[in-house]
């Protein structure tokens, strides 16, 4: 459940043009995610995929 908030956090962060601090939430759940739950694991790849999308000079919403 943890890991889920985290996630949502770094989203509300973005949303709310918090840009940086979005990112090193987004790395901070990746990591945790990857130790506790696998690289492969769905979520993982999930917060993997918007920390990816965080950092592209994209301007897409996440």
């Amino acid at each position: 459940m943890a890991l889920h908030v985290a996630h949502n956090l770094a989203r509300d962060a973005h949303a709310l043009g918090k840009r940086d601090e979005a990112r090193v939430l987004w790395s901070d759940t990746l990591e945790r995610r990857r130790r506790v739950l696998g690289a492969h694991h769905p979520e993982t790849l999930r917060t993997e995929r918007k920390l990816h999308e965080s950092t592209s000079t994209s301007t897409e919403n996440i």
